[in-house]
Formats: structure tokens, sequence, C-alpha cells
């Protein structure tokens, strides 16, 4: 595009082109944001690649007299995961430097992942050299804070990675348990009886008696005397049948006595 300026101030234009040259290289920052792989750990950030779209970043300053801010841009599909800001300085603005915060909207299911311990690792594209960062913000919405010169261009790179998930545990069959069996009443103990009293005999103790002999068992020896005696009476009295017959009075007595001593040994 070419511009004509027609002025007899050959000063004054000499200003206006300045100024112009100057408003098509105004200071921009640029934030990138790049995923890094679930399973890498602390701050390691290799394998991370950009992200896609519907990451939001929020850019504001409290620099005096800057246009452009704040402002909201998204990622989109473009395969970069970045986006710019673009603040505007007053004319005549030389070698001035604006502060800006970005705020980072955090996407569910994911956490930032810090650089020596920064949220943000930013670069000045015209020489290469790093830009101090300063982190603000929270765990839910972090955030950082750089200056962007007035003639440069500043990037930076936020990485994030997704929330290692806890792996799910296989279910296990549960520890069969004893059940706990159900008290029981206690074995009655049993209540004490007054003991059975000893029957005490109302009649009185007999004395001592005369011995006895058992009754003779029959065909005992009580028999046998019995049928000895008798067969000893009978044969006496045969002999004193016969003495009887033979006359002698005398032998019949004596029989008689003799039969009766017998018979009383009996």
């Amino acid at each position: 595009m070419a511009v004509v300026l027609q002025t007899t101030d050959f000063a004054a234009a000499g200003e206006a082109l300045r100024n112009m040259a100057l408003a098509q290289c105004e200071g921009t920052l640029s934030v990138i944001k790049q995923i890094v792989p679930e399973d890498a750990e602390g701050e390691d950030v290799t394998g991370a690649e950009p992200a896609g779209e519907g990451w939001q970043f929020d850019a504001s300053t409290t620099t005096a007299g800057i246009g452009g801010l704040p402002d909201t841009e998204t990622t989109v599909s473009d395969g970069t995961g970045g986006v710019a800001f673009k603040p505007t300085f007053p004319a005549g603005t030389t070698d001035a430097d604006v502060t800006v915060t970005v705020t980072e909207a955090q996407q569910p299911g994911y956490e930032l992942v810090t650089q020596g311990a920064k949220n943000a690792v930013c670069t000045n594209l015209d020489d290469g050299e790093p830009v101090d960062v300063t982190n603000t913000g929270t765990a839910s919405a972090p955030a950082f804070t750089v200056d962007v010169p007035r003639l440069a261009a500043v990037s930076c790179i936020v990485h994030n990675r997704p929330v290692p998930t806890e792996p799910t545990p296989t279910p296990t069959e549960p520890t069969p348990t004893e059940p706990t069996p159900t008290p029981t009443d206690p074995t009655p103990t049993p209540t004490p009886t007054d003991p059975t009293p000893t029957p005490t005999s109302s009649e009185p103790t007999p004395g001592p008696t005369h011995l006895t002999y058992p009754p003779n068992p029959p065909g005992g020896y009580g028999d046998e005397l019995a049928e000895a005696g008798s067969a000893r009476a009978q044969s006496l009295g045969l002999v004193a049948l016969f003495l009887a017959t033979s006359g002698s009075s005398l032998a019949a007595w004596k029989l008689r006595r003799r039969g009766r001593s017998a018979l009383q040994v009996y």
C-alpha cells in the first residue's frame, strides 16, 4: 500500500512516517497451549502436542493508556493450539512495555504442568531471549503476568496434562465370615433342695432274743433224726413185746427205761 503525504513541514512529515511505521510493529503476545502425555511425570513435557479447539485465555493489563485489552481468545482447530493478543499503544509511545496478565480457563480432567515452577515459559521472538514470568491466579484458574515490549513479539507456552485416572480395582470375592452364634441361656443351676430325711422307725429297737434255729428244710438233718427215732422206737417196741411174751418183767422194765433214755437223747 502506498501512502502519499503532502506537507510543507518536513519535520512534521518525518514524525508522521515514524508513527505509521511503529503502528505496524506494535508489540504482540501469543499464547500456545500444549498437551503433555498422561504418563509424563513432574515437569516432564516430552511428547507434548498442540491443543485442539476450545481452550480459553483471558488477557488484561494495568498499564495506563493501553488499548485492545482486556480481551478473550479461544483456540481453534488450526493445529497450532495458539491465540494472540494485540495491545495498542498511544500514538508517539516509544520503547514502552505493557504488563499483561493471562488467565487460563482450566478444563475438567486436566492439570497445569509448570516449567521451573513457572505457569508459563515466555520468549522474546525478536532476540530469542527468555522473558521473566510471574505466577498469578489460582489452582482452578492458573495465570501468569509478563511484560511485552512496545516493539517486540512475545510468545508464551502453557502446558497441561490429563489427570491420571485411578485403575478400576478388580472386584474380589468377599471373604466369608462365620455367623456370630446367638447367645443361649446358660444351663440353669439346679436349685438345692432339702435332703430327704432318713425315715426313723417308730418301732422300738428289739432287744436280744434267744437264738432260734432256722426251720428244718425238707429232707434235712431233722427229718433224718425223726426217721431214726421212729425206727428205734419200733425196734424197742418189738423187743418189749418179745420180753413181755417171755414173762420177764425186769427185762421189760429195763427196756422201757432204756427206750425212754434213747428217745430223750434223740
